[in-house]
């Protein structure tokens, strides 16, 4: 069985690397979290719960990319950068379960650090949110926990481009700069093609169908992780906002996902360990 007990074991001491030392980490982001959170609030007279609700879910689709890139390079590329994979390659394991223990322990390290993040911001709004009556409640129930599920399958395609940039590279600037460059063409290339539509004028007269047929090809190579973006729910209460592609855009991400995972392990099982 792919799940034994030498995959259970390697990824419980992976949770152990992972969490060991991070403690200060966890503390300053949830305390990051609710200062910028409570700090928003302070900005709309009229609409306080809906204003920190917006920074508090943008600051947390920062964070988690954060978190993923430090757990991924202390579970896989500090191992091979101080040559730690000579003492866990002792054992008998093999490098897919290696490779697939760690995976799952970025990925729900992220998760969790995701439901604590969002469980924090949304106790924080339920108290701003009593200060005023707004004409448009929040919805921190249906809507927030459904943009918190989405954003599980953005943690996912991230762990899995950082993992499979790490594999090939020891280079932390290598893997922080391509994880950074592949997730803001991700969730911005939607953006740009909507803005452009609407807004031709933005690149001069005659330009706006180059760069739409260019930034178009990105549709093709990169998962629209903008999509998974549906803070609009939670922020005006209702699922008339949804895209109508967002059933493809989880579909594409979770296939995505998988591709990389696979090419990393492909290209972990051929790598010169010695």
């Amino acid at each position: 069985m792919f799940l034994d007990k030498g995959l259970l074991a390697q990824f419980r001491l992976a949770l152990q690397v992972a969490v060991r030392g991070k403690i200060g980490l966890w503390c300053g982001l949830t305390l990051a979290l609710g200062c910028l959170v409570f700090l928003a609030s302070m900005f709309s007279a009229r609409q306080p719960a809906t204003v920190s609700l917006d920074i508090g879910i943008s600051v947390i689709r920062i964070f988690l990319p954060m978190l993923i890139f430090v757990v991924v390079h202390e579970l896989i590329s500090r191992e091979f950068e101080r040559k730690y994979y000579l003492c866990t390659m002792v054992y008998p394991l093999s490098r897919v379960r290696w490779l697939v223990s760690r995976i799952l322990a970025a990925w729900l390290l992220a998760i969790g650090l995701l439901v604590w993040l969002f469980v924090l911001l949304g106790f924080e709004v339920f108290w701003i949110s009593g200060w005023y009556q707004q004409s448009t409640p929040v919805s921190l129930l249906g809507g927030l926990s459904f943009t918190a599920a989405l954003l599980v399958f953005d943690a996912l395609v991230f762990t899995a481009v950082v993992v499979f940039l790490s594999v090939f590279s020891s280079s932390a600037g290598f893997v922080f700069l391509g994880g950074a460059g592949f997730l803001i063409i991700a969730r911005s290339y939607s953006s740009v093609l909507e803005l452009l539509g609407v807004s031709p004028w933005v690149v001069g007269d005659g330009y706006a169908g180059f760069y739409r047929n260019g930034v178009g090809w990105l549709y093709y190579l990169v998962p629209d992780l903008g999509q998974l973006d549906v803070r609009g729910v939670a922020l005006y209460s209702t699922w008339e906002v949804l895209p109508s592609g967002l059933i493809w855009s989880v579909t594409s991400s979770v296939i995505y996902a998988f591709i990389f995972i696979a090419l990393a392990i492909f290209a972990v099982r051929r790598r010169c360990m010695d």
